[in-house]
């Protein structure tokens, strides 16, 4: 095989990678990609790739990522030149982070009402258990909660409280998409504890 054969094949066989990469997702990967960066992006496609600190460095607001280990690694002041914001997640194709803290009330309290009560929302499918490990609509979900029960009296309950505090998380105090689960305990929404119960909720947000 001639160089320029071996050059042709493997510029062939970069274009595979890349389309394949591009169709579970990866749109930013171009034939201008690093070939060595490949294998990370298989992983992250496949599975769970890492979980990191995010956080905001104070001087300038910018994004920044830490391992356990890198963060353990800092001196206390350098520690303080950062404001933890939460988890980064990166698997199976996706980067979000889930929020530090739960959301809070006006009075600081953690708890919000569903709300809805026996109001069935069009197009938003139920998330049994397991089922709701593989979703990642959340944000259009929060929104077409609120849209639906908004200014809505249902048993006392105004509105969707839990979805509206999901709405207002701000990962880095800046625009991002937020979004909100269901029940960590059964991952489940169901019309008699949409009033009931008081729900805790942890906003996440795309990266």
């Amino acid at each position: 095989m001639t160089n320029e054969q071996s050059a042709t094949l493997l510029r062939l066989n970069k274009q595979a990678q890349v389309a394949a990469l591009n169709a579970v997702g990866f749109s930013d990967v171009t034939e201008n990609s690093r070939a060595s960066e490949f294998g990370q992006r298989i992983k992250w496609a496949a599975g769970l790739l890492d979980l990191n600190l995010a956080c905001n460095r104070i001087s300038d607001n910018s994004k920044w990522y830490f391992t356990r280990e890198e963060w353990d690694s800092l001196t206390v002041t350098n520690k303080q030149l950062f404001i933890k914001r939460g988890l980064r997640i990166r698997a199976h194709g996706h980067s979000f982070v889930i929020s530090a803290q739960e959301c809070y009330n006006a009075d600081m309290t953690t708890t919000f009402y569903w709300g809805g009560q026996g109001k069935a929302i069009d197009g938003l499918n139920q998330k049994g258990l397991g089922a709701m490990y593989g979703c990642f609509t959340g944000a259009e979900d929060t929104d077409l909660i609120i849209a639906t029960l908004k200014d809505q009296n249902n048993s006392g309950v105004i509105g969707a409280p839990a979805a509206e505090a999901a709405r207002a998380y701000r990962a880095y105090t800046l625009e991002s998409n937020s979004a909100w689960t269901f029940e960590l305990n059964t991952g489940r929404i169901t019309n008699q504890n949409k009033n009931s119960n008081l729900l805790h909720v942890r906003a996440v947000a795309s990266e």
